[in-house]
């Protein structure tokens, strides 16, 4: 060890100044730890009641009717496996189309149209024994990767429930949604036909709503 240049040994601190050290070590970082806590609880208050104030209002959205369902007026309907026009249509399928083609045309809201890409709206069916493996309609924003509504069914699996699913028809004729979905136990089997009766019934409750609030400002 190194000698001081006057001769005389080092003196070492008096073991009182080394305690008040530490101490005073101790509160600073306590009063860091203070000011940060501080300054991240409002933050997280924020968050949470934002949070609180918006959940609500996404699940009301959620059951919200999409207003071009009721503005649009040309529907064409079709299958998951393709269209009336396709020879590899699925027979269970084929008479879905024709089911939920008359209770349109029961309805009188919707005008079919014979051609596909005259429609603003897209009605898909698929009957519950024929559901595809790879799961659905392919659409833009939609559920698979497939193009369209007209891709070839690729295999059948299991017993599943019926399944009526609503698509806007994009200009290039890709389908973009589903925008309404909904599936049930024979759900598309006439004469009730339960999955277009709780489509119909949720139009005609927004339609009545949307009516409502145009005559009272």
């Amino acid at each position: 060890m190194k000698k001081p240049l006057d001769g005389r040994p080092p003196q070492e601190k008096p073991a009182q100044d080394v305690l008040h050290s530490a101490e005073s070590h101790r509160d600073r970082v306590a009063s860091l730890g203070s000011v940060a806590m501080r300054s991240f609880l409002p933050g997280v208050l924020v968050v949470a009641i934002i949070g609180v104030a918006l959940a609500p209002g996404q699940a009301k959205k959620k059951d919200e009717i999409p207003k071009v369902l009721l503005t649009s007026q040309y529907v064409y309907v079709e299958a998951v496996d393709g269209d009336v026009l396709n020879p590899r249509l699925l027979p269970e399928n084929r008479k879905a189309i024709a089911d939920v083609q008359h209770a349109l045309q029961d309805w009188k809201r919707y005008i079919i149209t014979a051609k596909r890409r005259e429609a603003e709206i897209i009605f898909v069916v698929c009957k519950g024994s024929l559901a595809s493996v790879q799961g659905g309609v392919g659409a833009q924003g939609g559920t698979n990767e497939r193009t369209g509504a007209n891709a070839s069914l690729d295999a059948q699996v299991g017993i599943l429930d019926d399944r009526l699913e609503v698509y806007i028809l994009n200009p290039d004729e890709s389908l973009m949604g589903p925008i309404w979905r909904h599936s049930l136990k024979d759900g598309l089997n006439p004469p009730e036909m339960p999955l277009f009766a709780q489509f119909k019934k949720a139009i005609d409750t927004a339609s009545k709503q949307a009516a409502s609030k145009a005559g009272h400002p």
